[in-house]
């Protein structure tokens, strides 16, 4: 932990200066400045204050720092149809299996016949792997009837690092 009152900084344990150092330009405006990142400072950074008026300290929602020593590359995505049996029913479930992923924060949207759809949307958490990657599926339920009209499903995932960004997106007609 870097604390910072007006005359100087407080470092918690594995917090030292010249690595971790910060500014500001007024009592609410504070910034963290890490130099020399490497991948173990990949971490949430949480600024905290104290609230006078409640006498506590009050934590920011944090700030996620991902720091990558592989390629960078899209992410390999598998879209799973539903069964034969699931489409008997009303709803079935559609899959996007992503994997191969080059950080953990990840956005995977759907679409229907072009239209974005949030309702009957799950995603997993992402996972980490062996390999340093990360995998994560993503679930659409849909009206049986949607699917047996050929409907054009979608599935994108979208990965972002700092100024980096890849995305990827598969459809039912490409499985």
């Amino acid at each position: 932990m870097l604390g910072y009152s007006w005359s100087s900084p407080t470092y918690g344990s594995g917090f030292s200066a010249p690595k971790f150092t910060s500014t500001h330009s007024s009592k609410s405006d504070y910034s963290l400045i890490i130099s020399n990142v490497d991948v173990d400072d990949s971490a949430v950074y949480y600024c905290k204050t104290w609230d006078s008026s409640v006498s506590e300290y009050v934590f920011g929602q944090g700030t996620k720092l991902n720091v990558i020593d592989f390629p960078f590359t899209p992410p390999v995505l598998t879209l799973l149809s539903p069964s034969a049996e699931a489409l008997k029913e009303s709803k079935a479930t559609l899959v996007c299996l992503a994997e191969d992923i080059s950080v953990a924060l990840v956005h995977v949207t759907w679409s229907v016949n072009g239209r974005s759809v949030t309702d009957g949307v799950w995603s997993s958490p992402t996972e980490k792997q062996q390999d340093k990657t990360f995998k994560m599926s993503s679930y659409l339920t849909i009206e049986s009837s949607d699917w047996m009209d050929n409907a054009d499903f979608r599935c994108r995932c979208e990965v972002s690092v700092g100024s980096k960004f890849t995305k990827k997106s598969i459809s039912v007609s490409q499985c």
